[in-house]
């Protein structure tokens, strides 16, 4: 891991240890897990975000849009597509028409049913 990985993922679990539910520092953990490979846990921090969201409709948007890339990432493009789609809802019921259509932009990108994935994935939704 790049230091500068281990230093963030210190003062993120700092943050977590005086305020597990700081829903920014899950947020950017699962951000930094991902990155660094750990996609068990970026999946279990960016679930954790949707349970912390309760009714905000932003942070649900981010979070399912941060699902569908691990999604696709992994090469599950159901998974990927059914999270986009509900970022997508969300962000367009909120009015963040630049976020519609990003998510779109993905999902328009997925393979058909059968198609490969393309290994990879895409920037971080909100980060």
């Amino acid at each position: 891991m790049p230091a500068r990985h281990a230093v963030a993922h210190q003062q993120l679990e700092t943050i977590l240890e005086a305020n597990p539910d700081d829903i920014d520092a899950v947020h950017r953990l699962g951000h930094l897990q991902k990155l660094r490979g750990d996609l068990p846990a970026a999946e279990a921090a960016y679930k954790k975000v949707l349970s912390l969201a309760g009714p905000d409709e932003v942070y649900q948007a981010i979070a399912y849009g941060n699902l569908g890339n691990l999604y696709q990432t992994r090469g599950d493009s159901a998974g990927a597509r059914d999270s986009w789609n509900r970022s997508r809802r969300l962000f367009a019921e909120i009015g963040m028409p630049h976020r519609v259509e990003q998510v779109q932009g993905w999902l328009d990108a997925l393979p058909g049913e059968g198609d490969a994935l393309p290994s990879g994935g895409k920037a971080a939704v909100g980060g």
